[in-house]
């Protein structure tokens, strides 16, 4: 944005990251986890990983259709920064 607090970048293959700085880590886990399907959804969120690197946490989630990984979905934050990143397995 204008104010330099996120940045999205588009890989190859199906992959997307956004870049956040000056995040609250704790806000932004929570809202991550709000995003998950809901149970009530054809789609499965299993949680794959949820530890700390250094001084980064990491959480990461692989989301399923009938058996099949259609998506991962992976959140990094430091004490104000950020990534998001998807990968879409379709």
């Amino acid at each position: 944005d204008q104010n330099g607090r996120f940045m999205l970048a588009a890989q190859s293959p199906n992959t997307c990251t956004v870049l956040v700085r000056g995040a609250d880590a704790q806000e932004l886990h929570q809202e991550f986890e709000s995003w998950l399907p809901p149970a009530s959804s054809p789609f499965v969120a299993t949680k794959q990983s949820s530890e700390s690197v250094g001084n980064a946490q990491v959480l990461s989630y692989a989301i399923s259709q009938e058996g099949r990984l259609v998506s991962s979905w992976v959140l990094m934050t430091t004490e104000n920064k950020a990534a998001i990143s998807t990968r879409s397995n379709r």
